[in-house]
Formats: structure tokens, C-alpha cells, sequence
């Protein structure tokens, strides 16, 4: 089941206006259908053809607001984890940036442009309770 990860600062996104950047704040709203757009952005992007096929019902997305404590961090930065089969290790970039093109196609280039995805597929065991 892979999980995602949005960390959202809200108060620091830029909008180029005019050509000059200038902080604006990105609304709530704007995250919560990002959160909600995830799992059919990434279930085609982290599933294999003819291999192991992930439903968007099957992924889970949280979104945490940065906070002033945190450092060094992107306005938005995107953590996907899932089982790192070696199929899907294979096609890692190709998954990446079709990740990153449906978050772009959501946010617009400007948005989505100062934030980072990190496609994290290391081995692991996932069951069911």
C-alpha cells in the first residue's frame, strides 16, 4: 500500500507578478484537493504494466503543515513510499516524473515548481492487520 506525504508551508509560496516574486499564501483548499488528486495521479504512475497494479483506493495520503521549526524545506515537498519491487525500481524515473506532471497539471507550473517529490521504493514487507 503506498503511502504519500504532503508537507505544506502555507505562508511561503511565491507568484510571480509581473516578474517579481511575492509571497502569497496557498489556500487550504488548494492542498486538500492536491490530497485528494494523489492517489489518481500516482496509482498508474507506481503501478507495472503487465506486473503489480496499485488502485488508487489502495493509497494513502497525509498532509502535515510545516511548521516555523522545520528548516531547509521546500513550500511543498511530496514523499511517495511503496514496496520497491524490482520492477518498479526499474521504471523509478519514468514513475517520478509522471508523478511530478500530474501534481504540475493540478498546481500549475509556477506552484508546483517550488516543490520537490521524493519517490522513495526501498525494500519492504507491507500486510494487513
Amino acid at each position: 500500500m503506498p503511502h504519500v506525504t504532503i508537507r505544506w508551508r502555507p505562508q511561503s509560496f511565491e507568484r510571480p507578478s509581473a516578474g517579481v516574486p511575492t509571497l502569497t499564501t496557498m489556500p487550504e483548499e488548494v492542498i486538500r484537493g492536491l490530497a485528494k488528486q494523489m492517489p489518481e495521479i500516482c496509482a498508474p504512475a507506481l503501478s507495472v504494466p503487465g506486473g503489480r497494479q496499485y488502485p488508487p483506493s489502495g493509497i494513502v495520503v497525509k498532509v502535515d503543515r510545516q511548521s516555523d521549526m522545520d528548516i531547509n524545506i521546500p513550500p511543498i515537498l511530496i514523499e511517495i513510499f511503496a514496496t520497491g519491487a524490482e520492477e518498479q525500481i526499474n521504471r523509478r524515473a519514468e514513475a517520478k516524473d509522471q508523478i511530478i506532471e500530474g501534481i504540475r497539471a493540478y498546481l500549475g507550473e509556477d506552484v508546483a515548481k517550488q516543490g520537490s517529490v521524493w519517490l522513495l521504493l526501498p525494500p519492504t514487507s507491507f500486510g494487513l492487520l
